[in-house]
């Protein structure tokens, strides 16, 4: 019988591995990847929340916690789950991205949020809503 405890799917042990730090190198690829494994596995809103904490607990283990950015790490999730909601059929991550590859530009965000907004030390510690165009879900 499997241990419970034992994630038996591949987001399930996508988002075990980066709470683990069995994820090297941990670039924006993987950031994406944790946010589609996340909202499948939670859903929207408990998504935003769990990477957060992983996140956060990540670079702070890392000696570098000012790297984690609340706005950006709640946008990113919001961003997937819109995508997720075009192609709720997609469950596999690689050929989500082939259909999405735009979720790969780092910049993908600058329609939402001017960089005075996204880089400032409020954005950085509490999530701000876009001053451009809402992230649609």
């Amino acid at each position: 019988m499997p241990d419970p405890e034992t994630p038996t799917n591949a987001n399930a042990a996508y988002i075990d591995a980066v709470a683990h730090g069995r994820v090297e190198p941990f670039g924006h690829r993987e950031h994406v990847r944790l946010a589609f494994a996340l909202v499948a596995e939670h859903g929207i809103e408990d998504a935003a929340q769990r990477a957060a904490r992983i996140l956060s607990h990540m670079a702070a283990a890392h000696g570098a916690p000012e790297r984690f950015h609340v706005t950006m790490t709640t946008a990113w999730v919001r961003a997937v789950a819109h995508h997720m909601t075009i192609a709720p059929e997609l469950t596999d991550f690689d050929r989500f991205l082939e259909r999405f590859p735009r979720l790969l530009r780092r910049d993908l965000l600058d329609a939402h949020y001017s960089r005075d907004v996204m880089f400032s030390d409020t954005a950085r510690q509490a999530e701000v809503a876009p001053d451009r165009l809402p992230i649609p879900v």
